[in-house]
């Protein structure tokens, strides 16, 4: 076997292999971009349910929700804060969840998985 005939043979392999390390990687991508997002979500359905937990109004616990999670560009209709103010008192659980849609960018991912994939996290916190 001669040096041209095993460039030969590389350049083949590489083709056949190529796609599948891209397919690995990019899916890569999206799961770890995926799970950044989540764990995002939970942070800030965690800090809006201790803002509102000492008393804050529905406006402020959302608005801390948006400002932890600001590179989501969520809205009010992605928030939803239970019970009303209204029925708050000491001893209440309060409850903020959060939802979001994460976009994938991998084709086949986006052919297995949902896309948008659907997030969302939920805290509980005890107002005081």
């Amino acid at each position: 076997m001669n040096l041209r005939d095993c460039r030969g043979q590389a350049l083949v392999e590489m083709a056949l292999i190529l796609p599948m390390l891209l397919l690995l990687i990019m899916g890569t991508l999206d799961l770890g971009h995926i799970l950044g997002d989540y764990l995002l979500l939970i942070s800030a359905s965690r800090e809006g349910a201790r803002v509102g937990a000492v008393g804050a109004s529905d406006e402020v616990i959302r608005s801390r929700v948006k400002e932890v999670a600001s590179t989501l560009g969520l809205t009010d209709d992605n928030i939803s804060v239970t019970p009303e103010e209204t029925s708050r008192h000491p001893g209440v659980a309060l409850r903020v969840r959060v939802q979001y849609e994460a976009k994938l960018f991998t084709p086949l991912l986006s052919q297995l998985l949902p896309n948008p994939f659907p997030l969302s996290a939920e805290a509980v916190m005890r107002v005081e």
